[in-house]
């Protein structure tokens, strides 16, 4: 009880010091966020900027384009091979 008076004085888990700026670009687990204040307003905390919770695609996205570029690649890969195949034996 002698020390009710002093408060909480530990900042919250992940929180930064005003100093850092409300705004300032920060990261929670590799997503973008955004530095804003914290309920009691003392301290700064990273807000995620995009809340989606879907997964997004990770890898290389086909369309009709690009599958055409990928077979004309692959077509001239197995023409070249064959054009230059009698000087590997």
């Amino acid at each position: 009880m002698c020390d009710a008076w002093k408060g909480d004085v530990a900042p919250p888990a992940g929180a930064y010091p005003l100093s850092a700026g409300a705004g300032t670009a920060c990261t929670i687990d590799g997503r973008p966020g955004r530095l804003v204040k914290s309920d009691d307003g003392d301290w700064l905390v990273c807000k995620p900027v995009n809340t989606r919770t879907d997964a997004l695609p990770t890898g290389p996205i086909y369309d009709a384009a690009e599958a055409a570029r990928i077979k004309e690649a692959a077509w001239r890969e197995m023409c070249a091979v064959q054009d230059q195949a009698w000087r590997r034996r």
